[in-house]
């Protein structure tokens, strides 16, 4: 396995009621291989009632979302580089906890 470089990748996609939250397959590899007893979670899916609320009602969650996610806590995943979401759809990137 090549090791990946920068944050783990937390893939989102936007729908009419609400975002997929999911760990890109290489983020994945990683935190298994540092933390082979986290417990990865699938997929979450957090709801909004109109899509332009999305960033507003979900910005301030984001690292619990991270949290839940990888099953590990803050300290670990800013260790392996911090967290990004990224929206393959369109683009988007937000970086939502930086490495330490």
């Amino acid at each position: 396995m090549t090791v990946q470089e920068g944050p783990l990748i937390i893939r989102i996609g936007l729908q009419g009621d609400g975002c997929v939250y999911r760990m890109d397959w290489r983020s994945k590899e990683r935190l298994n291989v540092a933390h082979p007893r986290a417990h990865v979670v699938p997929t979450v899916l957090i709801g909004y009632a109109k899509r332009d609320e999305f960033e507003k009602l979900q910005a301030p969650m984001w690292p619990q979302i991270a949290q839940l996610i990888a099953g590990v806590d803050l300290e670990k995943l800013k260790a392996l580089g911090g967290v990004e979401l990224y929206n393959p759809e369109g683009g988007w990137r937000r970086r939502i906890l930086e490495a330490s």
